[in-house]
């Protein structure tokens, strides 16, 4: 049995700010980081556009980005949460510029703010267009700096241990690929930071790991989890060079001035917005989708021809160099696109604290639902929110940790068998793929009553198959993260059973 006073399941902005906010606090304390893969493989490594926020140095206002983050919500958001959120943006982005992150700035010296689809100022800090990966190498430098933190890498956590006596949450269980071995960890403090949940569809911008560990792991032990109908598709993900991840062309892309375009080149979004490409997303994927189905070609254009004399590939080099390498010339080859799975606005419930429902178990990032996003997220406000609530944890657990007790009667057994030479790789690989088809068919931008019970009764099926494939068998890892898949596939389905209204990334053409 491993002791560790912080257990931080997630290695991404949120797993990372909190664990060297808590590691400075307390610096007898030992925090052990959980990193299911390697450290460069988390959602928060792809993210190309930027974090958004209200500047002291801006002509921006509080109150703007706090109405746009409603708008795009569909005012279902909770009002109080989104104010603390962009309320908080400045602090919580100084803490990223003191440990080290660097934001591009103009030939005045003062900060290139970007913009992206309904935000009505420029207002989005950016690292050309890997910010993420910007935040993700310094936070993660950060991290190794700080002598009481143990960064663990391969570490997959397989279940949570709970006190049901005092519904509280005490440690996990972990198995160590490098070792081989299940480990018992202990915690007076267990904060999940997994991540998305893309995977459960066939095209995501989501990496392979994105696959709702947390959620599953919380739901499973009787946390509340809410919102999983709402699952958010990203207008602009590359059409044709898909893998694990479909790559994403950035919403930062169109707030620098590129046009969508249908097969026969005409510009479509004024038919459906105002505000044009720079709508919310929802509201684009939607009308992508619609341009689609009166095609004979599976995808829409986006136009960057007219922006590329504009520096275009200085700001968004990563995306350039993909093009060229797929033979586009953006001076006069318009970018394929079309929507992909890309971000769960719901999850584990939070308060205002980031704290579950659970006792001890706090949840952060895209994992957790705070109220923050209503129905739709308005574009850069996730790496915000991780941010923002990896602090209001932290500030929280300033009141709580030093009156925790470790807890004395702990279960040091995690009784299925694990055995990674197994082979159900084909199996496991072709019911993965027929889950993230059928999801994708019946479950992705546009549903239907009709869609939603036959994804039902395929849901039902494969569990039932995936039971009969691992009887009497030792589980794998790829075997465990699929139990997961299926968790998440179920709560999508029973949520968006459950909702009787259309609103931001959720629409069912029945209701």
């Amino acid at each position: 049995m491993i002791k560790r006073d912080f257990l931080v399941i997630g290695a991404g902005i949120a797993g990372l700010s909190y664990a060297i906010k808590v590691a400075s606090k307390w610096p007898k304390s030992k925090i052990m980081v959980l990193s299911k893969e390697g450290f460069d493989n988390s959602n928060t490594q792809y993210a190309q556009g930027g974090i958004a926020g209200v500047l002291p140095c801006s002509n921006d206002q509080v109150n703007k980005h706090v109405e746009d983050t409603m708008i795009a919500g569909d005012h279902k958001n909770d009002k109080e949460i989104v104010e603390m959120v962009v309320s908080e943006a400045s602090e919580s982005i100084d803490d990223l510029i003191n440990w080290g992150v660097d934001f591009d700035k103009n030939n005045k010296g003062k900060y290139d703010l970007g913009l992206e689809g309904g935000h009505s100022k420029n207002r989005v800090l950016h690292h050309k267009d890997f910010t993420g990966k910007e935040i993700q190498d310094k936070l993660l430098r950060q991290a190794e700096n700080l002598s009481n933190i143990e960064l663990l890498h391969h570490n997959f956590a397989l279940e949570l241990i709970n006190n049901k006596s005092n519904n509280r949450v005490i440690g996990a269980y972990i198995y160590n690929a490098e070792s081989e071995k299940v480990e018992t960890v202990v915690s007076k403090i267990v904060f999940i930071a997994t991540g998305g949940i893309g995977q459960v569809y066939k095209i995501t911008t989501n990496p392979n790991v994105a696959t709702g560990d947390g959620i599953a792991l919380a739901y499973r032990i009787g946390a509340n989890v809410e919102g999983m109908e709402l699952v958010q598709f990203h207008p602009t993900a590359l059409f044709g060079d898909i893998g694990d991840r479909a790559f994403l062309i950035s919403e930062a892309v169109r707030g620098a001035g590129a046009i969508l375009r249908n097969e026969n080149g005409e510009a479509y979004m004024e038919k459906y917005d105002v505000r044009k490409d720079l709508a919310p997303r929802d509201i684009v994927a939607r009308a992508n989708l619609n341009e689609i189905r009166n095609s004979t070609i599976p995808y829409v254009y986006l136009d960057v021809t007219h922006i590329q004399d504009n520096g275009f590939e200085k700001h968004f080099p990563v995306i350039f160099a993909k093009c060229k390498e797929l033979g586009l010339n953006l001076k006069k080859d318009y970018i394929p696109v079309a929507p992909a799975a890309h971000y769960l606005c719901g999850g584990i419930s939070v308060n205002k604290k980031g704290k579950s429902s659970l006792n001890g178990m706090y949840a952060c990032g895209e994992c957790s639902s705070t109220g923050l996003h209503g129905t739709n997220r308005l574009a850069s406000n996730s790496l915000l929110e991780a941010v923002v609530y990896a602090n209001q944890s932290y500030k929280n657990t300033l009141n709580e940790f030093d009156n925790i007790e470790f807890e004395v009667d702990v279960d040091d057994f995690w009784h299925p068998v694990i055995n990674k030479n197994i082979s159900l790789d084909l199996p496991l690989k072709e019911l993965r793929k027929k889950l993230q088809w059928l999801m994708s068919s019946y479950m992705a931008v546009e549903k239907s009553d009709e869609s939603i019970n036959t994804m039902a009764k395929e849901v039902e099926k494969i569990s039932s198959n995936f039971e009969k494939l691992i009887h009497s068998k030792a589980y794998t890892i790829k075997s465990l993260e699929f139990r997961n898949l299926l968790s998440i596939s179920q709560l999508i389905v029973e949520h968006s059973k459950e909702r009787k209204s259309n609103s931001g990334v959720f629409f069912n053409k029945d209701l």
